[in-house]
């Protein structure tokens, strides 16, 4: 696991980096396009992820899982570059089909066709570009990839910086094409890394039908399991949005995704070292390895846990900061979505480690099953929430689909590593005391960090700075002294997992 580890604190360290680059980028959409125009632009953003990943259905993690096994199988990766391009054309076939037919507005309500258009664009480079990722992570090319992504961040940071300089404001419209040209660079960056380490992404080799026939069973076998689950979650992860669009309209959106994008600087952490775990899981789970697989599972459960705790916990106690910081005074009702939503990454994060252990074990029926048992129940809690009072609901608006997906994900997670923990034949209990100690720990830190930091100054800057500092230390401090808390048995393991400890 030696490669693993080196792979994983340099995916840790970059991701840690890539944080306060997030929060530039963040602080500067919402002033482009103000609180109407940012709205529109997270509610259609969010659409057409979630569209896009239904047409995948699971197809992605598949070829995932199957690369990292053998990352120089040519014909795999040619047969999964059809895959992608039928999956773009059939994305451009529903979208161009809701116009002809008229029903764009009831998809998306109060969105100008144009903007549909441009976030499907947006949607289709950005799902090429993850599947570039995801070669590279399995060609074990992680280094080099995260090099690219982070010059994409700092190139991103420079051109919306300049926008914003010059300009002040932009259209929505402009924003999108900005934000499809910056994703093209990061494909071309992805292109170079492969190339450059002789890694043929496509081949020459000609597929057979005997090759056809083995790869369409695979995949076939892989997600027909997740077809209803797909389904359900895009009808579901849709929906919670369109009935906020609905009842609380662009605003309410924009509170809600300008809180979401805050929580999800979380999720982008996890979702980073995610591909390593699962190439790490699916070769164990290969090998047969089922000491290592237990430790693998335990291990990045409590470190993906330390970690997006102690994140949540800095923007909870800092969320009117935080906020204004990002939003300004025209964002300070998002105060409250944002204190809400900083959990939830962190039980999403434990569900990506779920997920990808499902997946990596040929489990895929259990994790639809929990899905589709919850999925729908979040929809009726968000109409609850959201929903105003004559529809006999509370009107919480975005407040309401905060709490809605941290109870929902809280539920889910749980259930998901009960089942996982039998699988692999250890105690679940324990994993769920874990969660509540390391919660009680580190929230009693940081509210003693947070007074100290409002004690000795009202500046917004130096508060922020003084909680940290204080926050850091006594996290820091706890793990140093109780190693077992980020699930490492010793402090030298500890340690060992720092990226200035890495040598060529």
């Amino acid at each position: 696991m030696t490669e693993f580890k080196k792979h994983l604190s340099f995916k840790i360290f970059t991701n840690l980096l890539k944080i306060p680059i997030n929060l530039v980028l963040n602080a500067i959409f919402p002033r482009l396009l103000g609180p109407v125009a940012y709205g529109n632009f997270d509610f259609l953003q969010d659409s057409a992820s979630k569209i896009i990943g239904f047409f995948d259905t699971g197809s992605s993690i598949a070829f995932y899982t199957r690369l990292s096994q053998d990352y120089t199988n040519h014909k795999l990766i040619k047969f999964y570059w059809v895959i992608v391009a039928a999956l773009c054309c059939l994305y451009a076939i529903f979208v161009i089909s809701t116009k002809l037919f008229g029903f764009s507005d009831s998809v998306w309500p109060k969105q100008e066709f144009l903007m549909i258009v441009l976030s499907s664009v947006l949607g289709i480079v950005t799902f090429i570009s993850s599947t570039l990722i995801l070669i590279t992570d399995a060609a074990n090319l992680t280094v080099g990839a995260e090099k690219v992504r982070m010059f994409h961040m700092l190139i991103s940071v420079l051109v919306y910086g300049g926008v914003l300089w010059f300009f002040q404001s932009t259209l929505l419209s402009t924003f999108f094409l900005i934000q499809i040209f910056l994703i093209v660079l990061l494909i071309a960056g992805c292109f170079w890394v492969l190339y450059t380490s002789n890694v043929s992404i496509f081949t020459k080799d000609s597929l057979t039908m005997s090759d056809i026939k083995v790869y369409i069973n695979y995949f076939w076998k892989f997600s027909n399991p997740l077809l209803v689950y797909s389904l359900v979650g895009l009808l579901t992860g849709i929906g919670a949005r369109w009935i906020l669009q609905q009842f609380g309209g662009a605003i309410q959106q924009a509170y809600f995704g300008l809180s979401a994008k805050i929580g999800g600087f979380v999720l982008l952490f996890s979702s980073a070292l995610m591909p390593l775990i699962i190439r790490e899981f699916s070769r164990l789970f290969a090998q047969s390895n089922q000491q290592n697989l237990k430790r693998l599972f335990v291990l990045s459960y409590k470190v993906l846990y330390v970690i997006s705790m102690f994140i949540a916990l800095f923007v909870f106690f800092n969320a009117a900061i935080i906020t204004d910081f990002l939003g300004g005074k025209q964002f300070q009702e998002a105060v409250a979505v944002l204190s809400i939503m900083a959990f939830f990454p962190v039980h999403q994060s434990l569900g990506q480690i779920n997920g990808s252990f499902f997946y990596s074990t040929n489990r895929n029926i259990y994790h639809r099953n929990i899905g589709l048992f919850f999925m729908p129940l979040s929809l009726v809690i968000s109409f609850f929430f959201i929903a105003p009072k004559e529809y006999f609901g509370l009107d919480l608006g975005a407040e309401g689909l905060a709490l809605q997906m941290v109870l929902v994900q809280l539920l889910t997670v749980n259930v998901s590593s009960y089942v996982n923990s039998r699988f692999l034949k250890i105690a679940y209990l324990p994993l769920l005391f874990y969660q509540v100690i390391v919660f009680i720990l580190f929230y009693f830190a940081g509210y003693l960090s947070y007074l100290c930091s409002s004690i000795i100054t009202e500046n917004s800057f130096f508060e922020i700075f003084i909680f940290i500092s204080i926050f850091t230390t006594i996290i820091g401090g706890l793990l140093f002294i109780f190693p077992i808390l980020s699930g490492f048995k010793t402090r030298a393991e500890f340690i060992e997992l720092m990226p200035f400890r890495w040598k060529k």
